[in-house]
């Protein structure tokens, strides 16, 4: 893998208590390797699952993966 840069957004609610948790995962995977870009894929969804676990999150996952 490149680079994954993770953020975590709180969306405000008017209703207290109510405000939403959003991870964005922004990938860039290696454009040679199928194999890199499988174990990058592996990460990725380690990743997201800790965040939704976490955090009980939407979680979107964007990115340039190099699949061809």
């Amino acid at each position: 893998m490149r680079i994954c840069t993770a953020a975590r957004f709180e969306v405000k609610s008017d209703i207290p208590g109510e405000a939403a948790v959003i991870s964005v995962l922004n990938a860039h995977l290696d454009h040679q390797s199928e194999g890199s870009r499988r174990l990058a894929a592996s990460l990725i969804l380690h990743r997201a699952q800790f965040e939704t676990n976490s955090y009980s999150n939407l979680v979107i996952v964007m990115g340039d993966f190099n699949r061809f």
